[in-house]
């Protein structure tokens, strides 16, 4: 049951098309350090993320434009406002805002992001050719988007 998967854990990682919560709070024991992932749709109650010491996202405007999760439906629907809102993930990333300083229960919003999948790419790609390993894929013969 998904009660019984939610208490003492660690972390919680939600990934569905859910329209309605998944996990309600009232389900967790948020001992110390719990974070909770919303990678699909309407996945957390309210609670969940009112409770939250920190809010993250990868982009928050890109959650909200997306309006596919719980925290956007709260933003759009004036339940949490930006101003709640902890963090974008980059500022972290580049020490502008603190990550978890402590056991902090973490909410983090991720509607995914094009850029940082090419910046990794990139990164593994350069680090691959550095160190001489990889095998290059022939993906087509003419480029298509010509």
């Amino acid at each position: 049951k998904p009660e019984d998967a939610a208490k003492g854990v660690d972390m919680i990682i939600t990934a569905t098309m859910s329209v309605k919560p998944v996990c309600l709070y009232e389900w967790m024991e948020p001992k110390a350090g719990l974070t909770c992932l919303n990678i699909g749709g309407v996945e957390y109650d309210d609670d969940v993320v009112l409770k939250a010491d920190k809010t993250y996202a990868d982009s928050i405007h890109a959650v909200v434009d997306r309006n596919g999760d719980t925290i956007a439906h709260m933003i759009n629907e004036g339940r949490f406002t930006f101003e709640q809102f902890y963090a974008d993930l980059g500022p972290v990333i580049n020490k502008k805002k603190d990550g978890r300083t402590g056991d902090e229960f973490i909410y983090f919003a991720s509607v995914g992001s094009g850029l940082f999948d090419i910046a990794v790419a990139a990164r593994v790609l350069k680090e691959a050719e550095a160190m001489n390993i990889g095998t290059k894929l022939t993906l087509w013969e003419e480029p298509w988007m010509s």
